[in-house]
């Protein structure tokens, strides 16, 4: 797979999810996300996790989260619904809920 840094990205009233992983590998830090109303502000995609169509699969794997800043999500600041992704040190959010299946 192709490893993407998504770093220092500012995303606000994205209406859905704010940011979206469904590859593997990934570097996701510094970013701030704000007012996704109707999803998760980072949405790690994984089995039944609603990112692709019925009949579709995605796992992302070994993706890493840190020094994020996420506040105002619908369903909750992050939702990690993939194996071994590692996401740590999140900024104290204001607002979401947390959790997804497997939580942080």
């Amino acid at each position: 797979s192709v490893e993407v840094d998504i770093l220092d990205n500012v995303i606000q009233e994205s209406g859905v999810d704010g940011i979206q992983i469904q590859g593997d590998d990934n570097k996701i830090i510094g970013n701030k996300v704000k007012g996704s109303q109707n999803g998760y502000g980072i949405h790690l995609c994984g089995p039944g996790s609603g990112c692709v169509p019925p009949g579709g699969n995605v796992d992302t794997v070994d993706n890493r989260v840190r020094k994020n800043k996420v506040q105002d999500s619908g369903i909750a600041d992050i939702g990690n619904f993939g194996s071994g992704n590692h996401v740590v040190l999140l900024q104290e959010s204001s607002g979401g809920k947390k959790g997804g299946k497997k939580g942080y």
